[in-house]
């Protein structure tokens, strides 16, 4: 049995019966992909209480797990800070000003985490009977996040409603406020994930209402009525994140199944190619599910919900040169503690 496929409780266990692990450096947490992640949980308090996250060199990574915890980790990932008032975490973000945006499932919020905090700073509520399942923040401070889909019960009855795009103007963000507008995106059934460019355009993939098939749209004005929405005829096989990285352009699509990131030039869609395949570890099924890139694309973190570990790798002519592997429990996102924005 692989150590990835033991419950959360084993694996601290273990950990905790076979002692301290030498550490070292990134290619030696590489030969120990989970001891150093299992000592550190285990030093924690359980139920795992809050530590205020770091705002110096150490952090490196963020990585949002939805069994109710944010991670925040140092370079071989270690847990050196810990959130835990998001219900489900699913998708992050960093924005510009270096605040981690979280989009929180269960508790269909959207909370922000100022440097040095424990605990939101802003929690924004997102349509009621929503979940939302990612977030973005554009060049005005604007905020966006795709929900999966709407039930919303009355009385006796509930009704399904498709997923969709909900915003925040950044003058009317305050704690428990609802969302400015929404954007209903006719091609949608289940919405995925989301990001914005330094043009104020939003990428969204999804799976459509055709379908049931992966596609990525680019929805272009947002906050004006009646913004345009293009099918970019990039259609993941299964959607696993869509993230805009180096100065906001080059836009970057997910696939779970193929395990592949294809790559675009912004703004036209020019493909520059396609990085991977992502690491299939520990003999399970891999799950990509959520990513991010540090400054410059020259590393990308990616949580991966099936190995039930952090990748980092380096970007090297479109080949994921696996730096990295850390285990945990249920990853649904990363992202780098410097924003690339």
């Amino acid at each position: 049995m692989s150590l990835a496929s033991l419950p959360f409780a084993a694996l601290v266990a273990i950990r905790l019966a076979a002692g301290p692990s030498p550490g070292g450096p990134v290619t030696e947490a590489l030969r120990s992909p989970v001891a150093d992640v299992l000592r550190s949980v285990a030093t924690l308090e359980r139920p795992f209480a809050a530590r205020p996250f770091r705002n110096d060199a150490t952090a490196v990574f963020w990585l949002s797990d939805a069994q109710g915890y944010i991670w925040q980790l140092d370079r071989k990932a270690t847990i050196v800070g810990v959130l835990t008032d998001c219900e489900e975490p699913a998708g992050i973000k960093v924005d510009r000003n270096g605040n981690l945006w979280a989009a929180c499932t269960d508790g269909s919020t959207i909370q922000e985490y100022t440097p040095g905090a424990s605990t939101a700073s802003l929690v924004l509520d997102d349509t009621p009977g929503f979940y939302p399942n990612d977030v973005a923040v554009d060049e005005h401070g604007d905020v966006y996040a795709v929900n999966i889909e709407g039930i919303v019960c009355r009385a006796s009855s509930c009704t399904s409603y498709p997923g969709n795009v909900v915003y925040w103007k950044a003058a009317q963000r305050s704690n428990g406020a609802l969302p400015t507008g929404v954007i209903a995106d006719p091609n949608m059934y289940e919405g995925s994930f989301i990001d914005t460019d330094d043009a104020g355009n939003l990428y969204v993939d999804m799976l459509n209402q055709a379908a049931f098939a992966g596609e990525t749209d680019r929805i272009g004005s947002p906050r004006e009525p009646h913004p345009s929405i293009t099918n970019l005829g990039i259609d993941p096989d299964v959607p696993g994140g869509v993230y805009v990285s180096n100065g906001g352009t080059v836009l970057n699509v997910l696939d779970q199944q193929a395990r592949t990131i294809g790559r675009y030039r912004l703004p036209g869609i020019t493909s520059l190619g396609v990085l991977g395949s992502l690491p299939q570890n520990y003999e399970k099924s891999a799950q990509p599910i959520g990513f991010g890139f540090s400054k410059g694309d020259r590393s990308v973190a990616v949580a991966d919900a099936g190995c039930r570990a952090l990748d980092l790798g380096a970007v090297q002519a479109n080949t994921f040169v696996q730096l990295l592997n850390a285990s945990f429990v249920d990853p649904v996102g990363a992202a780098f503690v410097t924003s690339d924005k």
